[in-house]
């Protein structure tokens, strides 16, 4: 059995839609909850504001996916208006630990890319226009289809990377990857990750590194700088920032950012031509 196929055995996306139709205005998620979210852009225009990172543009058929509870911002553009499929996103999880963690924060899929979710999307679009017993429900199924094509369609472009993909496939490895996610800034010693997966010292190094492609020091110091990009973009100071990605000092922090990326953190950031897209 593949990967993606393991990870769907033991967790399912179960959709509720909340919105189908012709929509204008903006609509405001604060990510507080654990639920995700999935919007089908059928036609329209519309712009998704997120704090740390690019707004997008969307003019053509799209469709959006967030895994778990992120913050966003959908805006209509004055005199326009979308015609939008909207559902929350519960996981239904046989693991303790959260493996969405494991995916991406937003897969944005343009229709044009993904030709498998034609017969998929005009289902969709046939059911929120028509009026026929089951509506509701048939529409809450298709989004749970949806979400399952995106992933496919994420593993096959490669948007899923390689720690991503290992964790969905195993369950020892995931509660290391999704630790580390949750508190990047711990020490995180060899041991302590071992027994974490289940497995001795030696073995967990081997298979960790065989199965997301490089050793867990390595791969702790890619979160952290993926973290402190992520912060930098909001404008944190940058004594602050090393801080929260595990450094003691900020030189300490400034020669591995240097090390990695070949320029300080404040040049980079200022190197940034993107602000904070997140709408008032």
């Amino acid at each position: 059995m593949d990967r993606l196929s393991e990870f769907l055995d033991r967790n399912v996306f179960n959709a509720t839609v909340f919105f189908d139709g012709q929509f204008c205005g903006d609509n405001h998620f604060s990510g507080a909850s654990a639920l995700g979210q999935l919007h089908v852009v059928r036609s329209g225009k519309v712009v998704v504001h997120h704090r740390d990172r690019p707004s997008l543009h969307i003019d053509e058929p799209a469709v959006l996916f967030y895994p778990r509870g992120l913050q966003h911002h959908l805006v209509v553009p004055p005199g326009s208006e979308v015609n939008l499929v909207c559902a929350n996103l519960a996981l239904e999880s046989e693991e303790a630990h959260a493996p969405t963690l494991m995916l991406p924060d937003c897969l944005h899929v343009r229709l044009a890319d993904a030709p498998l979710l034609h017969c998929t999307l005009e289902l969709l679009d046939s059911e929120a226009r028509g009026q026929l017993g089951g509506r509701r429900l048939m529409l809450n199924r298709l989004c749970e289809v949806l979400v399952v094509q995106l992933l496919r369609h994420a593993h096959s472009t490669g948007q899923l990377e390689q720690d991503a993909l290992a964790g969905l496939s195993d369950p020892g490895l995931a509660r290391v990857l999704e630790a580390v996610q949750r508190q990047p800034a711990q020490p995180w010693p060899l041991d302590a990750l071992a027994r974490m997966a289940g497995m001795s010292r030696s073995k967990f190094a081997s298979h960790f590194h065989k199965q997301v492609g490089m050793p867990p020091a390595e791969y702790i110091a890619q979160r952290r700088m993926k973290l402190a990009r992520q912060l930098l973009r909001q404008r944190l100071p940058v004594e602050q920032v090393a801080i929260r990605v595990g450094y003691q000092t900020q030189p300490a922090f400034s020669r591995a950012f240097i090390t990695r990326f070949g320029v300080s953190p404040s040049a980079w950031m200022r190197s940034r031509p993107d602000q904070p897209g997140i709408a008032a």
